[in-house]
């Protein structure tokens, strides 16, 4: 069929190897979804050359997928080229169409700083990392309901950063806790089942903060019984197990 009519195809055809690469890495098989990845990569680059703003947000799409891929492989290096390609897209792409592609930005955005991070590369991780941040909380402002959750998880997520960096910076690492803190709070005061789990894993991340970087005993352990009675409320899927785990694990490391 693609042979004999590329041009309605071949774009089904991308779309569908996409999706079987997506298929493949979620059932945990990344040999197999890498090559379908790459065959829709090649496709996809193909129909980009000829008409690249349809077929643009589907290359940095499938680049994505790679350079997640290859992260969560340790493959830093082949990450960083897949993700670089993806995020030059989407930079491209939100200019012209920002209310569509701003939010892809932000997350390409954050998905290379963990890569920086995962070759401590600090500068590079930090500027990407803050930059998503500040899309993040753009896109917050003018819809809050929608983004503010992705403004709470990047400042955890800065907050691990700071305390773990190989030269820790513990002001900003509380700073970024404390708000992610307050805003998750404020979540799970409106819809608990849906954001109790994240609220206690800033908690949990706080308290070890308190507890390895700037430590302070009663504010560290209030945190981590907080932490467990609202992961007792939980159903207990994997994250609130390993959470909870976490967290019973520094409290009787206080307790000894």
């Amino acid at each position: 069929m693609v042979d004999e009519d590329p041009q309605t195809y071949k774009p089904d055809l991308a779309g569908n190897l996409n999706n079987l690469g997506n298929l493949y890495d979620d059932k945990g098989e990344p040999l197999l979804a890498k090559r379908y990845y790459n065959e829709a990569l090649e496709g996809y680059k193909e129909l980009a050359q000829k008409a690249p703003d349809t077929y643009n947000p589907d290359l940095a799409g499938t680049l994505s997928n790679l350079g997640t891929l290859h992260r969560v492989q340790k493959d830093y290096m082949q990450a960083k080229k897949y993700h670089e390609d993806a995020l030059k897209l989407y930079k491209d792409l939100a200019e012209k169409d920002p209310k569509t592609y701003k939010i892809n930005l932000a997350i390409s955005l954050s998905n290379l700083g963990n890569v920086y991070i995962g070759l401590e590369q600090d500068e590079e991780a930090e500027a990407c990392c803050t930059k998503a941040l500040e899309v993040y909380r753009e896109l917050a402002r003018k819809n809050p309901q929608s983004f503010t959750p992705y403004v709470a998880m990047n400042l955890n997520n800065l907050g691990l950063f700071y305390a773990n960096k190989a030269k820790p910076n513990n002001a900003k690492s509380e700073e970024c806790y404390k708000e992610s803190l307050s805003i998750y709070r404020a979540l799970a005061s409106d819809h608990s089942q849906a954001w109790n789990p994240a609220l206690a894993e800033t908690l949990v991340n706080i308290a070890i903060f308190y507890q390895n970087h700037v430590p302070n005993q009663a504010l560290s352990m209030q945190r981590l019984t907080e932490a467990i009675a609202i992961l007792n409320q939980c159903r207990d899927i994997p994250l609130v197990i390993k959470l909870r785990a976490r967290a019973e694990w520094a409290l009787e490391k206080w307790q000894r």
